[in-house]
């Protein structure tokens, strides 16, 4: 396994936001994050800040190009978005995290807007075309890999996870890798593991998954069944795959994305939310709008008032 340790100076990104989460009464939380649509969340687990898939541009009839539409088979699609960004203060980032660079995962707006010596974790497969769009601070990991991103009494452990993008293996083969991150955070006696799907449909061998990812606190799960039902065929988990992979992950959390957004996405939420919001499971599911924000575990609780 390649292991790296990263001391971070960070970098300005659009427009700088508080250095911690807040809660409205002032207590730190040991994670937060925010949804912006689409792929693409803000994460903040303690003081490591990350970005996943930025999606950054506004609402329209052609938020992006997608080459071949994979409901239809035509080529160069324009994709709507139906909803608009929200409006938000990104931080001084450590790492933008990207599961793979097809057009509906990394805009034109975020490759303008991002600065270029962000860190860009990424499988090793697309460096060459992000170092042609710019970015100069890139780290490659593969499935299985990690690296470590290191602060003061604060690690952050990421691991590239599998992910298969179709069933068809040359299709498969034609879209380029695809990872999903394993994040483990830590502070002090305090630990979190958040898993991101990113895009991918079910395997058999994630039935066993849980043996690689180990206790999980947060479940990013790409939904959507974009393809579903079309020529090419399911691209990304739709409601029944997904439930199968909470089942074998075990969560603590569920809070599902890659959904409702764009208009290839094909499965409206309430697919998935009908058949895993049923009452007796385990772990608790949490449907977001674009730019509502969920946060965990308070850390450092506000003073107390004097007497």
């Amino acid at each position: 396994m390649k292991k790296i340790l990263i001391f971070l100076v960070l970098l300005p990104l659009l427009v700088m936001g508080q250095s911690r989460p807040m809660g409205k009464s002032g207590q730190t939380y040991l994670w937060r994050l925010q949804w912006l649509g689409g792929p693409t969340v803000l994460l903040e687990l303690g003081s490591f800040r990350l970005l996943t898939d930025p999606m950054l541009g506004p609402q329209g009839d052609s938020a992006f190009i997608i080459p071949q539409h994979p409901a239809t088979g035509k080529r160069q699609v324009p994709i709507r978005r139906f909803t608009a960004g929200p409006e938000v203060d990104l931080p001084p980032l450590h790492a933008v995290l990207l599961s793979h660079l097809h057009a509906d995962h990394f805009d034109r707006t975020a490759r303008q807007q991002l600065n270029e010596n962000t860190l860009v974790v990424a499988p090793p497969s697309v460096h060459t075309q992000l170092t042609a769009d710019g970015f100069n601070r890139l780290e490659g990991i593969d499935w299985g890999e990690s690296f470590e991103l290191v602060e003061v009494g604060e690690r952050l452990l990421i691991t590239a996870m599998k992910a298969v993008h179709t069933e068809d293996s040359a299709l498969n083969a034609s879209l380029g890798k695809v990872n999903g991150y394993l994040l483990r955070y830590t502070r002090g006696d305090r630990h979190f593991t958040l898993y991101w799907t990113g895009d991918t449909v079910w395997q058999e061998e994630f039935a066993a998954i849980k043996a690689r990812t180990g206790e999980v606190d947060l479940l990013l799960p790409h939904l959507g069944a974009v393809g579903k039902g079309g020529v090419l065929g399911l691209r990304s988990l739709d409601a029944r795959q997904a439930l199968r992979l909470v089942k074998a992950v075990e969560p603590k959390l569920v809070i599902p994305i890659h959904h409702t957004t764009f208009s290839h996405y094909v499965e409206p939420i309430e697919a998935f939310s009908k058949l895993a919001g049923d009452k007796g499971h385990s772990y608790r599911l949490v449907l977001l709008r674009e730019g509502e924000s969920y946060q965990g575990e308070t850390v450092v609780p506000p003073p107390r008032a004097r007497r």
